[in-house]
């Protein structure tokens, strides 16, 4: 395990990671640090816990949206791709049924 030193809303915290994940943590520290800190520019002197909790509000909302979105994106490629298939299977079948009327004529013609 890896010990990474973060800096969150002006304090230094010390976070165990795994192998390999100091740049990850270091990189989501700071996400949460500008947050945090867009946060006290827009609603002044917050005490520390109050702004850590607004910024974890703030990122859920924004977690949550997203998985809206995603879940709304989803759902509208799943029906793209129903349609896609059923106009597939249409073409398919107005294909087969084409094909046996040739084979018919040309079983009449024999």
């Amino acid at each position: 395990m890896e010990i990474v030193s973060i800096a969150v809303g002006g304090r230094r915290y010390r976070i165990q990671c795994g192998p390999g994940e100091v740049a990850r943590v270091t990189e989501l520290a700071r996400a949460v640090d500008a947050r945090a800190a867009g946060l006290s520019g827009r609603l002044g002197h917050l005490e520390e816990s109050m702004l850590l909790v607004l910024t974890c509000l703030t990122l859920a909302d924004e977690l949550d949206q997203a998985r809206g979105e995603a879940d709304r994106q989803r759902a509208a490629a799943d029906d793209a791709v129903s349609a896609a298939h059923e106009a597939t299977v249409a073409r398919i079948e107005t294909a087969a049924s084409r094909l046996s009327e040739l084979a018919e004529r040309i079983s009449q013609v024999a």
